[in-house]
């Protein structure tokens, strides 16, 4: 079924039909994206960024359709972010990483504030 463009047609002299993908053709091309998007090579990488308000972080990128901060939508990802996270906590991973990954480190030094010592004298008592 042709789309004519009149304003085309009026423009340039002539009409520039295009052609309508019937709804057959069109699964057919995206039953072949999906295809081609699960191929046995894995696509999720993890990669390094930096942080403007923070230390750098880590985030598993998809290589195939583009998605970033963990391509949630493959079947192996949460899979790929608990192993990570446990061979490497030092890192900080944006794919739902498992608790250990986000809690701080017990040793964290106190402020040296909280131990300081007035050695001045009070101030004198008020006269009334």
């Amino acid at each position: 079924m042709p789309v004519s463009s009149a304003p085309a047609g009026l423009i340039g002299g002539h009409d520039r039909s295009t052609e309508v993908q019937p709804p057959e053709r069109v699964a057919a091309i995206l039953a072949a994206a999906a295809a081609r998007h699960s191929e046995t090579q894995p696509a999720l990488r993890i990669r390094r960024y930096d942080s403007d308000e923070g230390p750098a972080y880590w985030r598993w990128d998809c290589a195939r359709c583009g998605e970033y901060g963990g391509g949630r939508h493959h079947p192996d990802a949460i899979t790929r972010a608990l192993r990570h996270c446990a061979e490497h906590p030092q890192h900080r991973s944006s794919l739902l990483p498992p608790a250990r990954c986000r809690t701080r480190a017990a040793a964290t030094p106190d402020h040296p504030m909280l131990f300081a010592v007035d050695d001045d004298p009070p101030p004198p008592p008020l006269s009334v």
